[in-house]
């Protein structure tokens, strides 16, 4: 098909590359090193599973795709009858110093260093129970957040892992009093302000924290100096400002913010859901801890970033009990947008994979990115959905462009004429974009209609209107070698948008149900 003169070429999707198998350890979590400098860098990643922490550099060799630069093996604590790890990211108290956190089944968080796999110290606190999921903050790199079976989210500040006299943890979310039982996966907004979290309850919860730069007041608050007791060294947040049991029915074992959006999935689901939640607004104030729904346990969904729109701001007091009946005449808490199809994804604990624009590589498009049990990788292009979904990309307007560093969506009316219409609850798309063909840009009538019908044909294959339908993937990767049965239990994205990796493990046939690690490589 004919392009424009100054469009850009289609963005392109994965292709496979490389199959890896990784021996006797099942692979659980993968994480791409994020703090770049320059764009030619080199891609580091680290992978973990079972005993072993893998760190790694993948290069255009084909002979050598994968070179393993440190390994850390805890052979010692398998005879100790300790289990898996599952879980790592990256951060750094000095940038030129990079830190890796793992943790999994002994419940402590274990802060090594990734090109000697020394272990450094390590973080106590959850007590007993695994530790299924770390994220780094998108501003302070020394900061990590951890989520527990215990139900609860814990905050660590590794600059004080130095002082013996300080608690490492800085932060506690829940403590039964959101999730009823063990949290699977957490993610930071990228203002780092909220938290959102997934349970074995079927709940997610958003959670408001603490401004964690250096000079704010929090870090006062819990001083010596500064708190009323001992106890306030470390700061509880014992209620969500969102928690709803309605958006999954099953384990939600993955969520991930996507600007003011979240992406989450549950096991048995077999789909991927976009949703907002009401009132929510990042370039806002955060909402105070008194506008937390605390009461109405009976209500599927609670949305406190609502109520604090209701809330009386002379006294900063709002009455969990009060005016029921007219909150029950408000907008929904919350609006599903899209379901991503993602067929025979039944186990819980597998995780998708976000690539997003960012500093070094402001051109890349957001690619969701996620696996089954039968050796898929499936990727949907969303910039496509907001230009429009032609095969060939065409420059968005100036309204996408203008969001184009978080790669985030707009909501827009199905029907372009009915501008006065509120948005559609369903994720909308914007027609042709272009002005009428003159001079170099113009198009032959019969290129036109060509093209016009190939747009057709997307909006009904990626229909996004047909909500129960769930929209298809763009692109997929189907390993047909000896791995028909990888099971994808994580996925992540180079910072560079070149590579997409998903590890997990694989049967080892003729070895009675024996299962073996695997690694797959993807290149655009």
């Amino acid at each position: 098909m004919a392009r424009t003169a100054g469009s850009r070429p289609a963005f392109a999707l994965p292709k496979n590359c490389a199959i890896v198998k990784g021996g006797r350890d099942q692979f659980w979590d993968v994480k791409f090193y994020p703090y770049l400098v320059e764009r030619d860098d080199p891609t580091i990643l680290a992978i973990v599973g079972s005993f072993l922490v893998l760190v790694c550099q993948l290069t255009a060799e084909e002979s050598s795709r994968l070179r393993i630069i440190a390994t850390y093996d805890r052979d010692e604590e398998k005879q100790d009858n300790i289990n898996s790890i599952n879980c790592c990211t990256w951060c750094y108290v000095e940038q030129d110093d990079p830190l890796l956190a793992v943790a999994g089944e002994t419940g402590h968080v274990q802060i090594i260093k990734p090109m000697t796999g020394e272990l450094l110290y390590t973080l106590v606190g959850h007590g007993v129970g695994t530790i299924n999921d770390l994220a780094t903050h998108p501003l302070y790199p020394w900061i990590i957040a951890s989520a527990s079976i215990d139900g609860s989210i814990r905050i660590w500040d590794l600059r004080r892992a130095a002082d013996r006299a300080l608690s490492t943890c800085v932060v506690i979310c829940g403590h039964s009093l959101a999730h009823k039982e063990g949290l699977l996966s957490i993610s930071w907004h990228d203002c780092g302000r909220y938290l959102v979290s997934g349970g074995f309850d079927h709940k997610t919860c958003v959670w408001t924290v603490p401004d964690f730069n250096p000079q704010s007041s929090f870090w006062h608050e819990i001083s010596k100096e500064g708190r009323k007791r001992s106890s306030d060294e470390v700061r509880i947040i014992y209620y969500p400002h969102f928690i709803s049991a309605a958006i999954h029915a099953e384990y939600v074992d993955a969520v991930v913010f996507w600007d003011d959006f979240i992406l989450s999935k549950a096991a048995k689901e077999h789909k991927i859901v976009l949703w907002k939640m009401t009132g929510f607004d990042s370039g806002l104030p955060p909402p105070p801890a008194s506008t937390a729904p605390k009461s109405q346990e009976h209500l599927e969904t609670r949305n406190g970033f609502m109520r604090s729109a209701r809330m009386n701001l002379d006294d900063d007091i709002f009455d969990d009990d009060d005016d029921e009946e007219g909150l029950s005449t408000m907008k929904a808490p919350f609006s599903r947008l899209l379901e991503f199809k993602n067929e025979h994804s039944t186990l819980f604990y597998m995780r998708f994979g976000l690539l997003r624009p960012n500093l070094l590589f402001p051109e890349l498009h957001t690619v969701l990115s996620a696996g089954d049990t039968f050796s898929k990788l499936r990727h949907w292009d969303l910039e496509r959905l907001i230009a429009g979904y032609g095969t060939e990309a065409q420059p968005p307007t100036s309204g996408v462009a203008a969001r184009k560093s978080t790669g985030a969506p707009r909501p827009i009316s199905k029907d372009s004429s009915a501008s006065s219409r509120e948005p559609s609850t369903a994720f909308s798309v914007s027609e042709d974009h272009r002005e009428a063909s003159t001079g170099a840009t113009s198009l032959s009538s019969e290129q036109l209609r060509l093209e016009q019908g190939q747009r057709q044909r997307n909006r009904e294959k990626y229909s996004l209107h047909d909500f129960e339908k769930g929209l298809q993937h763009h692109a997929q990767n189907d390993e047909s070698s000896d791995f028909r049965e990888f099971r994808v239990r994580g996925v992540a994205w180079s910072v560079c948008g070149r590579w997409c990796v998903a590890v997990g493990e694989a049967p080892i046939h003729g070895r009675g149900g024996m299962l073996q690690g695997v690694i797959q490589i993807v290149e655009r």
